[in-house]
């Protein structure tokens, strides 16, 4: 009768391990790289994708890796921090780290040279040939810091109308 309770007690003690644990389960497999960026253990990993010629962050993916498979191409596993509004998240030119820079794309912008349109299509901060600021006549000059009418450029036509003496 002992025995019986004894083993009784194994089989229950058995049977809450084998639940425990169990040879099932409901979690994904994480993958694990190395150094090298090479899975060392087969799973699923997030993968954080950028445009292969702007390097700018495109988008989360869910990738599977075997052992011995790398990330894809442009596809990197440190989560970037997003950044605010007018600002655009890219990868470093060595693939090292993500940076946060202007981007004033569909802008407006407009040459200091001669006050002519451009309209942005690059991501970086402006050069210092360009300005968002708009000139307000065909004759403003850029000072540096805004536009100035440069009355050099009107015309002594347009000046005979407040009948200002010549001076010589």
């Amino acid at each position: 009768m002992r025995q019986a309770n004894n083993l009784r007690h194994i089989m229950t003690m058995t049977l809450k391990n084998v639940r425990k644990a169990s040879k099932y389960s409901t979690h994904f497999a994480n993958a694990t790289l190395d150094e090298h960026g090479v899975a060392v253990h087969s799973g699923w990993l997030v993968a954080y994708c950028t445009h292969p010629i702007t390097r700018e962050y495109l988008c989360a993916t869910m990738e599977f890796l075997c052992i011995g498979a790398q990330l894809p191409d442009f596809s990197y596993q440190d989560k970037p921090v997003l950044p605010d509004d007018n600002m655009a998240l890219i990868r470093s030119r060595d693939g090292e780290r993500w940076e946060i820079v202007a981007d004033f794309r569909g802008q407006v912008g407009y040459r200091i040279s001669d006050g002519s349109k451009i309209y942005i299509d690059f991501l970086a901060e402006l050069p210092a040939s360009l300005t968002l600021r708009a000139p307000l006549k065909a004759t403003d000059i850029w000072n540096g810091e805004r536009w100035i009418d440069n009355v050099l450029l009107v015309p002594v036509a347009s000046l005979a109308k407040y009948n200002l003496p010549m001076l010589l």
